[in-house]
């Protein structure tokens, strides 16, 4: 946003004075309407009759501008909506100079066009922004309360629609909701027979959902089938009991935390003639429409009794709000969790702004909000199927809340401390997600995990765990082929931590106060291991060695011998089965001095990675080698797959056939191992995204030429036509091998469950072992993430899920059946 002008006491550049004066005027336009009641509350009604004048004296020259900032405002900074609609009415009350209702009309029918449009993009945020900015028109008598209780009627009927997917029901009825919260008082006074009627038909709506149930399916619950109830609050949940409470005889719909400027000025918004919002149609729902929603987990304590510990309710319109304190009662705590969601997800591009946005907010409205704020925060962190916004979006807001409100690292500790008890019932990509955030967060607080120990250390393994499988040496295969094994999950989750910190710090920094319990979880710098063993630079390789064929394969690459040389000796004087070995172990141990080193070898001699890894059985031999020489640091193994794969050395498949491989598919419960797969992904999806947007680029350039020369030339021998030809078969080959990564992902994942699944039914064991839970939950969850991405249907012919073991079926693919049908 516009930053504040500055004092006629600062100095002025010399770029600032010569700034056009009609610019400078334009700029301090949209200033003031952003910033009105970022202050005081306490002052916002005179600020508001100021900042109405200002803009009535600029409206013949600055009409548009003036309506799209507040449109912009309203999509933005949606928990201002009352503050935007209160000002339309005070502009459209006081015209000066306007032909009556002008202003109003222009007002009503922008908002038409936009909200209509929104609807068509499949624009949530947007769409909810503008049905609060339709309330509070309504509010200040600019919109008609009839037509701002149809449009809410439109949008509850999409919950009756044939074969609905409860999501999109569900979220539909949230923005119900929430325009409920905002104009039931008066709704109620002006038309209570119609609202009364609106409010009936969304507690038919809740009903249908049943008692305490949890409507969504369990593997977008955190928990999942083992979530207990008061652990999570659905949205429409918690939306539904804030209408309720607030419909109710303790509220009468007022809250102090319920801007509603509009009611301190009902006297100047008497004179004008409501107008009718312009009727609006919502579309159906097509593949890959979303439904963002704040699924809210309870980490730190349950909210007061209904009435108990909510700030004090005014009746004054943009009234100070109740004093600090904990204990926020269900309305105030449940409109500042939605506050708090609504302003994050709009500021992704600055985590600085929505942390000072969010601070000023708790101290304007005078309520003690760290509780909700931290909930809020990690709910939006650790959502499923995936978070709206980048990881580290949410990991530098959370530090930033963290220093700018005192209660914060306390409460986080809380948090967590919750979560690690449950991590045995705990998603596992959830696990994965906040021991990422949480090795980030201490990295800022000089790694201390001294809050963590008394909680953690009980439920932590002697000696660091029997099975700490990030670390097991090939000594292990063959006892892991027949039962993979894995570590208990509070001892994964505490590996994982200091594995992510070794990332971050040398490893003496780490040892330096780490507590005593985990000690013995703390990885080992990471070290890679030839083939060969140590070499003593002293010493003479034995002739004929691995160790002397690799010395000899180095030299030839220093001084630069012809490729072709190289290749010719490497086929006359090294086996077949040492080749991918020797290549790999040998570059690897020659940029082992630093990443950006491997990174100039692989590049230089990617020529020499290619021979060796000529089929695929071949380039799983390399992929092999390559975890074989980074054993004991499964990161480093990843991170130099990632590199192969990008420069097309080695394909998804091989990768995914090795690991799913008998001797490997222990790995399939290591968190290292599903980042690289996660990774793996989105590289391959983006790709997809990006070649896909290049080809609607070149589709719109095409038909612009097709009208320029009025028709489609025949044979489509232009260039033009060529150009999308060749675009074309690109996105068929892009489309084609992101099919084939999912196909190949399900079968080798399903084909190592099954294997598992019916070794231990022949052998009478349990078949869900550490290994399985880690192994099925990190799978599924990779396939939830992308759902989107492919088809259920054509992966289950693909893998004959008929044919797999029932524990398979019901694990993987019934869970998946139940998303898709969902949001789908």
């Amino acid at each position: 946003h516009a930053s504040a002008h500055a004092s006629t006491h600062m100095p002025v550049n010399k770029r600032a004075r010569e700034e056009p004066e009609e610019e400078s005027i334009e700029k301090r336009l949209v200033n003031l309407i952003v910033r009105i009641g970022d202050r005081s509350i306490a002052d916002l009604n005179s600020h508001l009759r100021g900042l109405a004048a200002a803009l009535t004296a600029e409206l013949p020259t600055s009409r548009t501008l003036i309506y799209d900032t507040i449109l912009d405002c309203v999509r933005g900074l949606q928990p201002k909506a009352p503050i935007y609609g209160a000002l339309c009415g005070l502009l459209a009350a006081n015209p000066q100079g306007e032909p009556d209702g002008v202003v109003a009309a222009d007002i009503v029918a922008q908002l038409g066009r936009e909200l209509q449009e929104a609807l068509d993009v499949h624009a949530t945020f947007s769409i909810r922004a503008f049905c609060r900015f339709a309330i509070e028109l309504a509010n200040a008598r600019v919109a008609s309360v009839d037509s701002a209780l149809a449009l809410l009627e439109t949008l509850l009927a999409v919950t009756a629609e044939p074969g609905v997917l409860p999501a999109r029901a569900e979220w539909f009825a949230c923005v119900v909701l929430d325009s409920l919260a905002l104009g039931g008082e008066v709704f109620t006074r002006d038309a209570p027979e119609r609202s009364a009627a609106l409010l009936g038909a969304v507690r038919a709506y809740a009903a249908t959902r049943g008692a305490d149930a949890l409507s969504a399916p369990a593997l977008l619950l955190p928990y999942g089938g083992a979530t207990r109830p008061g652990e999570v609050t659905e949205h429409f949940d918690a939306l539904f009991a804030l209408v309720e409470a607030l419909s109710s005889d303790s509220y009468h719909w007022r809250s102090s935390l319920l801007l509603a400027p509009s009611r301190s000025f009902a006297s100047e918004l008497a004179a004008l003639e409501p107008l009718p919002l312009p009727t609006v149609s919502v579309p159906a729902h097509t593949r890959g429409c979303t439904y963002p929603c704040l699924r809210r987990l309870r980490l730190c304590s349950e909210p007061a009794a209904d009435g108990d510990g909510d700030a004090a309710m005014g009746d004054d319109g943009g009234g100070g709000g109740g004093g600090g304190g904990g204990g926020l009662g269900l309305v105030d705590r449940t409109l500042m969790e939605e506050y708090a969601w609504l302003l994050v997800s709009q500021f992704e591009e600055s985590h600085k702004d929505a942390a000072k946005l969010l601070h000023g907010l708790a101290e304007n409205l005078a309520i003690d909000a760290c509780e909700p704020l931290v909930e809020t925060l990690l709910s939006m962190l650790l959502l499923l199927p995936a978070p709206r916004h980048r990881q580290t979006y949410y990991a530098c807001l959370l530090l930033d809340i963290s220093r700018l409100l005192t209660p914060a690292p306390r409460m986080l500790v809380r948090a967590v401390n919750t979560l690690y008890a449950s991590l045995d019932r705990l998603d596992a990509e959830l696990a994965i997600r906040l021991a990422d955030w949480l090795s980030f967060h201490i990295s800022h607080f000089g790694f201390n995990l001294e809050p963590f120990e008394a909680s953690w250390a009980p439920r932590l393994s002697p000696g660091g765990a029997a099975g700490a499988a990030d670390a097991a040496d090939a000594a292990d295969d063959a006892a892991a082929a027949g039962s993979p094994r894995a570590e208990l999950p509070h001892d994964a989750f505490v590996r994982h931590i200091l594995d992510k910190c070794l990332r971050l710090a040398y490893l003496e920094r780490l040892q330096k106060g780490l507590p005593a319990p985990f000690v013995s979880h703390l990885p080992p710098q990471p070290a890679g291991a030839a083939a060969w063993g140590a070499v003593d630079p002293s010493a003479v390789a034995e002739p004929g060695s691995m160790q002397a064929k690799s010395v000899s394969l180095l030299n030839r690459l220093r001084s630069r011998a012809e490729q072709a040389d190289v290749l010719d000796w490497l086929q006359r004087e090294v086996p077949p089965a040492e080749l991918q070995t020797l290549v790999v172990h040998s570059l690897l141990d020659a940029g082992a001095k630093s990443v950006s080193h491997l990174e100039r070898l692989l590049d230089k001699f990617n020529w020499l990675v290619a021979a060796a890894a000529q089929d695929g059985p071949a380039r799983a031999r390399v992929v092999g080698a390559v975890a074989a020489y980074w054993r004991t640091s499964p990161h480093m193994t990843w991170l130099v797959l990632s590199k192969l794969v990008r420069r097309e050395l080695v394909d998804p498949q091989a990768l995914v056939g090795w690991l799913c491989s008998a001797p490997e598919r222990r790995r399939l419960a290591w968190p290292s191992t599903w980042e690289g797969l996660h990774l793996l992904f989105e590289r391959s999806l983006s790709h997809f995204k990006s070649v896909e947007g290049e080809l609607k680029a070149e589709e719109d350039k095409y038909a612009e030429y097709v009208e320029m020369i009025g028709g489609e030339e025949e044979g489509s021998t232009s260039a033009a036509g060529q150009r999308l030809e060749t675009k074309r078969a690109i996105s068929e080959r892009a489309r084609r091998e992101k099919k084939e990564l999912f196909a190949n992902f399900f079968a080798g994942v399903c084909g190592a469950f099954d294997d598992h699944a019916k070794a231990a039914a022949a052998a009478g064991a349990p078949v869900e072992t550490a290994w399985w839970s880690a192994a099925i939950g990190h799978a599924v969850g990779l396939c939830r993430r992308h759902i989107a991405e492919y088809s259920l249907s054509s992966v289950e012919a693909v893998v004959e899920v008929d044919e797999l073991a029932a524990a398979v079926q019901r694990s993987v693919f019934e869970r998946l059946r139940e998303v898709s049908a969902w949001q789908l």
